[in-house]
């Protein structure tokens, strides 16, 4: 599947709001958040402000997790997992059955899953290949983003797109697409 089923998305939703209010309180960035349902209200802009933080300096996911004893094992685990996140550039290149297909920079291809729904559900109508930033996170034992996606206004020429062809096809056939972080 290209994205996670319903429960893990929960799972992952259910772990990664209450950081982000956590980063939000310690950071003091936002403080009428305080006031609100951290999930249903908060906007995009907002969030990825919060995590921008978070991303810049993951050792306070070591602070949450030493503060909030009431955490699984499960739950401590995944939440360690982040601190491998990455941020980067990205061509979505493409969308496969198990994930989309981004590549970055270094040429490094990385398979990863949608929360909620595929990649190319969210930006259907869209010209592939796409530019975008992202922060890929580990979940279990796939690749997400955080859900925060900054799109760039940007067109590529077939040779272009050729390229970013290549580069996928050239990780597959040496069995280098990057699965997990």
């Amino acid at each position: 599947m290209s994205h996670l089923s319903a429960n893990e998305a929960n799972e992952f939703f259910n772990t990664w709001l209450p950081l982000l209010g956590y980063v939000n309180k310690r950071k003091g960035l936002f403080p009428q958040l305080d006031a609100m349902n951290i999930g249903a209200k908060m906007l995009p802009q907002v969030a990825g402000g919060i995590a921008e933080r978070l991303w810049a300096d993951v050792s306070v996911i070591d602070d949450y997790i030493e503060e909030n004893t009431g955490l699984t094992e499960a739950e401590k685990e995944l939440l360690l997992s982040w601190k491998r996140a990455k941020t980067d550039n990205f061509i979505f290149e493409r969308q496969l059955p198990e994930g989309a297909v981004f590549i970055n920079q270094d040429r490094e291809v990385y398979i990863v899953k949608g929360t909620s729904v595929a990649f190319e559900t969210m930006f259907a109508g869209r010209t592939m290949p796409m530019a975008l930033t992202a922060t890929l996170i580990p979940f279990r034992d796939v690749i997400i983003t955080d859900g925060l996606i900054g799109l760039m206004n940007i067109t590529y020429e077939e040779d272009l797109k050729k390229e970013f062809r290549d580069i996928y096809n050239d990780a597959r056939q040496k069995d280098a697409l990057i699965r997990v972080l």
